[in-house]
């Protein structure tokens, strides 16, 4: 007799380039797909998630990307992980589509994900990986783009000294930064692990996507934060 150990379905549509994954509790990557166009994410989503399940074995719970990242994107996978949670019967869970691009790279302690806002505006996470895990350093946070570099230089100094980091991101900040599309599939299986490892709890009924917003507050124009991201009421 075959035993399985628990699989997962993870996928996250916050980027550009999506990312469809089914995993099991070690880490082991069973199948996984990448949807290549932004703009045929809400078309090819569930065809990708179909062909991933072809070889599955049962699933235990669902997870999907909750950003921050594309209003579209988001909304798109929330909607279709809402809908394979209801229809199987199983446990939805939510990940930090930030968090599964710092996973995305295996290099680098200090970590900073920068990527695409509105305008001109970006959304800004740093990380601190140790041994087994990366754990968030700061809120996520809204940045003007031409002042983000300031920006994490500050964060990351040490003393007088700026600190050694990596950024992971999908706009062009002048060479600065590793430029992605979107995360490995490995990423999105340790981002999901992170989670996992807090216990399988079922958030279907109030999960959210992580939409964020500046504060309702004046920021003078020379402020190199253009607001604190804060979750959507």
């Amino acid at each position: 007799m075959i035993i399985h150990q628990e699989t997962f379905l993870a996928f996250d549509t916050a980027f550009e380039q999506g990312r469809v994954v089914i995993f099991s509790r070690d880490g082991t990557i069973l199948s996984e797909c990448a949807l290549d166009d932004k703009m045929s994410h809400s078309t090819s989503l569930c065809g990708a998630i179909e062909r991933c399940l072809q070889a599955a074995p049962p699933l235990c719970a669902v997870m999907v990307g909750l950003g921050p990242g594309s209003f579209i994107g988001l909304r798109i996978a929330l909607a279709t992980a809402l809908g394979y949670s209801f229809g199987r019967s199983l446990p939805l869970m939510g990940f930090s589509s930030h968090l599964a691009l710092a996973h995305s790279t295996t290099e680098h302690q200090k970590l900073a994900v920068v990527t695409k806002a509105s305008g001109n505006l970006v959304y800004t996470s740093t990380f601190l990986r140790n041994k087994l895990h990366i754990k968030p350093l700061t809120e996520c946070a809204v940045l003007d783009k031409n002042e983000t570099l300031a920006h994490l230089d500050h964060s990351f100094k040490s003393g007088r000294t700026k600190s050694d980091y990596l950024i992971i991101s999908d706009v062009d900040l002048g060479g600065r930064a590793l430029n992605v599309r979107g995360p490995t599939a490995e990423g999105v299986v340790d981002a999901c692990l992170e989670k996992i490892a807090l216990g399988i709890i079922d958030e279907s009924t109030h999960i959210k996507p992580d939409y964020r917003k500046g504060p309702n507050v004046s920021i003078p124009k020379n402020s190199p934060i253009c607001g604190q991201l804060l979750p959507s009421a």
